[in-house]
């Protein structure tokens, strides 16, 4: 079975994102002392991303929190 273009397009771009938060933790994390909260901030936010990439992929909805998305 072909998969949805669509469906593709979304579920990427939510790993899209949850990447770049991956990046800016791992960046706080060399940061002299670490930047901790800013650390627990993105990780958070990589697994919520995380969460709605799979939930786009299996046809779950999910409420959006923020308009700009």
């Amino acid at each position: 079975m072909p998969l949805d273009p669509a469906k593709v397009a979304e579920t990427g771009a939510w790993l899209s994102k949850a990447v770049l938060d991956l990046r800016a933790a791992e960046h706080e994390r060399t940061a002299t002392p670490p930047l901790t909260g800013d650390m627990v901030f993105h990780a958070q936010q990589l697994v919520e991303k995380s969460l709605k990439a799979f939930l786009s992929w299996d046809d779950r909805p999910f409420r959006k929190t923020h308009s700009s998305w």
